[in-house]
C-alpha cells in the first residue's frame, strides 16, 4: 500500500457522481490526512537541511546553543514521532480506506465491462448520477455529457410527467421493479428494468438496466411469421429432442392431433402418442441419422387410425445450440387410394388392349407379307405404317404392365447363374437392325470371360435392350455405340456408351422417373414411352445392383450397370488364379 495509490484512487472517485455525499466527505478526510502527513515530512526535511547552515552562521558557541539546541530537539522529536504516528494511527486508517476505495473502483470496472446499459438516476431530479461505458456508447455521449442531463433526454417520445407516472409504483412501494420497452434517441428498441435502491446511510437511487432488443425483436417477428406459416399447412410438424424425444414444438395440425388424444403435448414425449412398434421404428431411424453421415431421410407408415403417412425426418444442428429433430408427417391416404385406382385402371386397360392389339398386329403382318394379295403402293405403305405403330403400342403396353408389376411387387425374378458377357453379345446382335435404322453401329469394345452373376437372364437382357435402344435413338448419325463388360473380385460392371446429344444437367435428377424423357426438339420423332430407364433401374435394384450414368451435352452419355458377382464363381476364380500362380515357374 502506498500513499500515492490511495491519493490517486480518492481523486478519481471524487470526480465521479457515483459516490454519495456522505462517502465523498470520508474521501476528503483521507486526502486531508495525507496532506498533513506529507507536510510534516516536508517540514522535518527542511529543518534537518537548515540546521548546518544556521550553525555555521552563528557568532558564538553560547549564542548558538541558546536557540539551536531546542530546534534540534524539536526536530529530533518530530523525526521520532512521525513514524510512530504514521504506523500506529495513519497507516491502518489509510489501509482501510484504500480497501474500501478499491471496492468502489472494482464496481466501476465491472459495470463498464457489462454488455448492458447501467445508469443511476436521482429520483427527485431524474438526472443521471452515473452511466457505464455501454450506455455512453449506445447514446454516443461523452462522460461529461450525462452529468447535466435527465433520463428523459435519453429516450424518445416521453416527457417528464409521463415518466414520473411510469415510475410511480416504485416510489409508492407497490412493486420493487418496473419494466418498460422504449426507443432511445438513436432509434434502438430497448427494454429497461427499473429498481429503487436505498443503501445503508446512503441516498435513494433508481437503478436502470437497459438492453438493446433490436435483434430479439427481429427474431421474435421471424419466429411469429414462421409459426403462422407452419400453422396454415396441413402437414404435421414436430420438433423434439434427440435424447429424450420430448416435444419442443408442434404446429397447429400436429397439436390438433395431440389434442384429439385428450392430452397436452407440452412436457410430453413422442412415444406417448404413437404405438410401441411405431416409436421403435422412429427411434432406429433417428439413431441412424445421429450416426451419420446422412442427416435426413423419409419413410412411410400406417398409424393407429389407419392413415397412410409419409414421414420426413431431419437432424437439425444449429450453430451454438443443441441438436434437435424435425419430423414432418404428411397424410398420403388419398394419394395411396388414387395410386391404387390408377394402377388398377392401367393394369385393366393394358390387359384388355393386349389381346386385340396382338390380333391386329398379326393381321397387319399377314397383309404386309401378301397373304391377301398384292397391295397398291399407297395401301402397302399405310399397312406398313400401321404394323410399325402396332409394335410401338405393344411395347407401351408391355412397359405399363411391367411397371405395374414392379410397383406391386408382383414381377417375377428367376435367379440363376448367368454369363453376362454372353447376354451382352446377344443384345448386340438382336439390336443391330434397330441401330441400323438410326444409322449407328454397335460394337463390344471389351468383354471379359467368366463374368457370372446370379440373376434373371430375361430381365437383364431387357435392361440392356432399353439402354441400347436409348443410345441408338440419341446418337448422332454415323456414330458407334460401345459396350463393355468387366469385373473385379466382387462386382461386374457393364457400360453402354453413345456419342450423341447427351443429357442436360437439369434432367439428371429425374432421368429415372416414370414417363420421363430428355427434353429435346425431336422427342416425338425419337419415340419411346418414357418408362424404359425407370423399369431398368427397378430391375437392376431387384438384382441388388445399381445403375448410374455420366453425360456431357453434345458429346454423349455412358450408362453403367453394376451387379454383384456370383459368390461361388468369385471364389472359384480366386482359387484358379492362386493355383495358376503356384504352378508358374519362378
Amino acid at each position: 500500500m502506498s500513499v500515492a495509490s490511495v491519493n490517486s484512487t480518492a481523486t478519481r472517485l471524487l470526480k465521479s457522481s457515483l459516490v454519495p455525499e456522505r462517502d465523498r466527505q470520508q474521501v476528503h478526510h483521507v486526502r486531508l490526512i495525507l496532506k498533513i502527513v506529507a507536510s510534516i515530512v516536508i517540514v522535518e526535511s527542511l529543518i534537518m537541511l537548515m540546521l548546518p547552515i544556521l550553525h555555521r552562521s552563528g557568532t558564538g558557541g553560547a549564542g548558538r546553543n541558546a536557540w539551536s539546541l531546542p530546534v534540534l530537539d524539536a526536530a529530533l522529536l518530530v523525526a521520532l514521532a512521525t513514524p510512530i504516528i504514521y504506523f500506529w494511527a495513519v497507516r491502518p486508517f489509510l489501509a482501510r480506506q484504500e480497501k474500501a476505495l478499491h471496492k468502489v473502483s472494482d464496481i466501476f470496472e465491472t459495470l463498464d465491462m457489462m454488455p448492458l446499459s447501467v445508469t443511476l438516476i436521482d429520483p427527485d431530479t431524474l438526472r443521471f448520477r452515473y452511466m457505464n461505458r455501454t450506455a455512453l456508447a449506445r447514446l454516443k455521449w461523452s462522460e461529461g455529457d450525462y452529468r447535466s442531463r435527465k433520463v428523459t433526454d435519453a429516450l424518445a417520445g416521453i416527457d417528464e410527467a409521463a415518466y414520473r407516472k411510469f415510475l410511480a409504483p416504485l416510489h409508492s412501494g407497490e412493486t420493487v421493479q418496473v419494466v418498460g420497452e422504449r426507443t432511445d434517441l438513436r432509434g434502438n428498441p430497448i427494454r429497461v428494468w427499473y429498481h429503487v435502491v436505498t443503501p445503508r446511510a446512503g441516498e435513494t437511487t433508481i437503478v436502470a438496466v437497459a438492453q438493446n432488443i433490436a435483434e430479439q425483436k427481429a427474431a421474435e417477428e421471424d419466429a411469429r411469421l414462421l409459426s403462422q406459416s407452419l400453422d396454415l399447412i396441413q402437414d404435421e410438424v414436430y420438433l423434439f429432442w434427440p435424447d429424450s424425444y420430448e416435444f419442443i414444438y408442434l404446429n397447429h395440425s400436429a397439436a390438433a392431433r395431440a389434442a384429439g388424444d385428450g392430452r397436452e403435448w407440452r412436457g410430453h414425449r413422442i412415444s406417448e402418442f404413437i404405438s410401441e412398434s411405431q416409436f421403435e421404428t422412429l427411434r432406429k431411424r433417428c439413431q441412424a441419422l445421429i450416426r451419420g453421415p446422412e442427416r435426413c431421410l423419409s419413410y412411410e407408415m400406417v398409424d393407429r387410425n389407419h392413415r397412410a403417412l409419409e414421414i420426413y425426418l431431419h437432424l437439425v444442428e444449429p450453430s451454438g445450440a443443441k441438436p434437435r429433430f424435425l419430423a414432418i408427417y404428411r397424410d398420403i391416404t388419398e394419394r395411396k387410394v388414387a395410386d391404387r385406382a390408377k394402377a388398377q385402371f392401367v393394369s385393366t386397360v393394358s390387359h384388355e388392349l393386349r389381346t386385340p392389339l396382338t390380333s391386329i398386329k398379326g393381321a397387319l403382318g399377314l397383309i404386309e407379307a401378301g397373304a391377301g394379295g398384292n397391295l397398291p403402293g399407297r395401301a402397302a405403305q399405310l399397312v406398313k405404317m400401321a404394323h410399325k405403330n402396332s409394335d410401338r403400342l405393344i411395347l407401351l403396353i408391355n412397359d405399363l404392365l411391367d411397371m405395374d408389376k414392379l410397383e406391386s411387387g408382383q414381377i417375377s425374378i428367376e435367379r440363376s447363374p448367368v454369363d453376362l458377357a454372353a447376354i451382352v453379345r446377344e443384345a448386340i446382335e438382336a439390336n443391330q437392325g434397330y441401330a441400323a435404322r438410326h444409322d449407328v453401329t454397335i460394337e463390344a469394345t471389351r468383354l471379359e470371360d467368366g463374368l457370372i452373376a446370379l440373376g434373371d437372364r430375361h430381365r437383364l437382357r431387357q435392361v440392356l435392350d432399353n439402354l441400347i435402344s436409348n443410345a441408338a435413338k440419341f446418337s448422332f448419325s454415323g456414330q458407334e455405340i460401345e459396350l463393355c463388360a468387366a469385373g473385379d473380385h466382387d462386382r461386374i460392371v457393364i457400360s453402354v456408351r453413345d456419342h450423341g446429344t447427351g443429357i442436360p444437367p437439369e434432367a439428371h435428377e429425374t432421368i429415372f422417373d416414370r414417363f420421363t424423357q430428355v427434353d429435346s426438339s425431336d422427342q416425338r420423332q425419337k419415340g419411346g414411352t418414357g418408362l424404359g430407364l425407370s423399369i431398368s433401374k427397378s430391375i437392376v435394384e431387384l438384382h441388388d445392383g445399381k445403375i448410374h450414368f455420366v453425360s456431357e451435352p453434345g458429346k454423349g452419355t455412358t450408362f453403367f450397370v453394376e451387379l454383384p458377382r456370383h459368390a461361388t464363381q468369385s471364389h472359384a476364380g480366386s482359387h484358379a488364379r492362386a493355383a495358376q500362380s503356384a504352378n508358374d515357374p519362378a
